[in-house]
């Protein structure tokens, strides 16, 4: 991601929040690669108060995990249900369950784990043609919409009448 993204520094910045296993040495690679001008890490912070802010700062939610492991191949991260209650696009690793729902629904990206140019590559695309965030947002905001725990209640309630209708009709022919 830094290593993509410092291609086209003058368009993307990097937000990093948390405080994952590999914090220190990722810290040190971006010293040491002169990244501090597009890249901010914030270190941990209290979920509760703290992920609406975050996510309130993003464009695009980069949720690439290393496919070598085989439950990255299969989990839905939060990251996903985060991104669509955002209404965020996201960019996922290529040949996962995330990736077919994401390319499914349409609401965002996907790219090989291993190949630095690939990142590049859609990057430089979405930088030439911004609108594509906008179209992925608007999907995420209708799926949001469509599944949300009101909405399953308004499919469930009219579920049940139709059971109700059926049953009825059953009765009335015996």
């Amino acid at each position: 991601l830094i290593d993509s993204v410092r291609k086209y520094k003058d368009t993307f910045e990097i937000y990093i929040a948390g405080e994952g296993p590999d914090a220190k040495e990722i810290r040190q690679y971006i010293t040491d690669t002169n990244s501090e001008d597009f890249i901010t890490m914030t270190g941990p912070y209290n979920y509760n108060e703290d992920i609406l802010n975050i996510y309130s700062k993003l464009d695009i939610v980069y949720s690439v995990y290393d496919t070598s492991f085989e439950n990255v191949k299969l989990a839905l991260p939060n990251k996903l249900y985060e991104a669509i209650v955002c209404e965020l696009p996201m960019i996922v690793a290529k040949n996962t369950q995330l990736e077919k729902f994401v390319l499914d629904y349409k609401i965002g990206y996907s790219v090989d784990d291993q190949e630095v140019e690939d990142l590049e590559n859609l990057l430089k695309s979405i930088r030439e043609n911004p609108m594509g965030l906008e179209e992925n947002s608007q999907i995420s905001l209708e799926i949001k919409n469509a599944n949300f725990v009101e909405e399953y209640n308004k499919k469930l309630l009219l579920r049940y009448k139709s059971l109700i209708n059926e049953l009825d009709g059953e009765n009335s022919l015996n």
